[in-house]
């Protein structure tokens, strides 16, 4: 029985190849093309988000030679956003500014429309 990777005439060595990439792949994938050291501090340490938790990218050792999936980088670009949202959010929420309030109110009591 030929499996899909024997159909299109790949070797083993040539599917696993495809199916990772190495941190220099990585880094020519992503805007502002960051370091392959960043890459790996990413893996390693991880990066911390907004909200001060720890996001590291999945990684797999070849020997010497450190590799990702794709998929394991889309994770890990879209944990990094997840993370940072609520800290975003409530960033775009102005505080309130009682000083404000106060001058609104102030305004209103003399007959002011305000919106």
């Amino acid at each position: 029985m030929h499996n899909a990777r024997q159909t299109l005439g790949m070797t083993d060595k040539q599917a696993i190849q495809s199916e990772y990439l190495s941190l220099n792949e990585v880094s020519a994938m992503l805007p502002g093309r960051p370091g392959t050291g960043a890459i790996w501090r990413w893996c390693r340490r991880g990066v911390k988000s907004r909200s001060g938790e720890r996001i590291r990218l999945q990684h797999a050792r070849a020997g010497r030679k450190i590799v990702v999936q794709r998929g394991w980088l889309d994770r890990f670009l879209s944990d990094l956003a997840a993370s940072d949202m609520p800290v975003l959010e409530r960033a775009a929420s102005p505080a309130p500014n009682p000083e404000h309030e106060r001058a609104v109110d102030d305004l209103r009591r003399r007959g002011v429309a305000v919106n």
